[in-house]
């Protein structure tokens, strides 16, 4: 009886074994203890724009200090898109 497609299994050589290690990211890790549900999830996503603008090793305490700042007051992020979201974070970072 022949295989299906799906039923076919993937040859690797050693040679490209190395290539398909997986590879765990390293995450910062927050302090959000004690802070209010609305307040943790603005700072999760004030971070989450700092991570994709600098990388998650390149976002500094102070990038985080200006997170908690920003989490705790009212103003609003523009939600069209990420970019926008990252545009806006990155302004607030420099006119700090």
């Amino acid at each position: 009886m022949p295989l299906e497609s799906w039923q076919y299994h993937l040859y690797v050589p050693p040679s490209h074994l190395e290539d398909l290690k997986v590879r765990y990211p390293i995450t910062i890790l927050l302090n959000t203890r004690g802070m209010e549900p609305h307040i943790k999830q603005r700072y999760q996503f004030t971070v989450s724009s700092f991570s994709r603008m600098f990388g998650v090793l390149g976002v500094k305490e102070e990038m985080l200090s200006l997170c908690r700042e920003w989490a705790k007051g009212e103003e609003q992020a523009p939600l069209d898109c990420l970019s926008y979201v990252d545009a806006y974070f990155r302004k607030l970072w420099e006119d700090r």
